[in-house]
């Protein structure tokens, strides 16, 4: 089900839209960081949190609580 919601054609717009805004600010990333969490991608979402440090974007608490939030769909081994 949750697979399914992701291929929505809005979800692929999204990331296009982010992909082509000129200026990201951390909004723009939390954004990002916490759709791909809902939507159990955890590694894409720490991906994003990753590019946004490496591009210079300095993280708020809102990322951080994304990131974990993200974190809590990883299975347990």
């Amino acid at each position: 089900m949750l697979k399914a919601r992701w291929s929505d054609p809005m979800h692929m717009w999204s990331r296009d839209v982010f992909d082509n805004m000129p200026d990201k600010n951390v909004v723009s990333w939390n954004s990002m960081i916490m759709e791909y969490g809902m939507h159990v991608h955890v590694e894409k979402a720490l991906g994003m949190f990753i590019d946004m440090e490496k591009r210079g974007q300095t993280p708020n608490a809102y990322t951080f609580v994304s990131c974990l939030s993200a974190c809590k769909h990883v299975e347990r081994f």
